[in-house]
């Protein structure tokens, strides 16, 4: 008698895991359409300029957006690439946006030269906007954005400046 209860007891045990591990499975496809669908137009999310004036995106021109990290190798190599080849991206808009401090933001941008342009910007974006607007990115992520707002194309990790100017024609 001991025996079945027990087996009753271990087998609701694993059924009401399995419920619960399912959720969380389900729970985080959602969560996951959710950050797709939020990132298909340029998100309406709150930045801060250098100034600490806060602004959110607009879409003039196609729009290279890159989440970047002062001190991630693969950023600074990013950054010296689009540096190189500023010239073809005059049409277009760049905005480089960090959670890190406006200090260390400030300080990047000065170092690579990129200030110096107008179509070149930086940002600061709160680390939960992060989340909540692209959900769990790391630096380096770029995302590309044709000039009616939408997205074109986005890369997680060190992305090549040529394939960049190939998704924005």
């Amino acid at each position: 008698m001991s025996r079945k209860i027990v087996f009753i007891i271990a087998g609701t045990l694993i059924f009401s895991i399995s419920l619960f591990l399912g959720y969380l499975v389900i729970d985080k496809l959602l969560y996951k359409k959710q950050i797709l669908n939020k990132i298909q137009s340029l998100p309406e999310v709150p930045l801060y300029d250098l100034d600490s004036t806060s602004f959110q995106l607009s879409s003039i021109n196609p729009t290279v957006l890159i989440y970047f990290n002062t001190e991630c190798e693969h950023c600074q190599y990013e950054a010296v690439e689009i540096k190189k080849s500023i010239e073809y991206f005059k049409k277009e808009s760049i905005m480089l946006i960090s959670s890190e401090g406006i200090k260390e933001i400030t300080e990047f941008s000065r170092k690579l030269g990129l200030n110096i342009y107008s179509f070149v910007n930086f940002a600061k974006i709160k680390p939960e906007d992060v989340y909540q607007t692209f959900g769990s990115i790391h630096a380096s992520h770029v995302f590309i954005y044709s000039r009616e707002g939408t997205l074109v194309k986005d890369f997680n990790g060190e992305v090549k400046v040529e394939l960049i100017l190939k998704f924005l024609q």
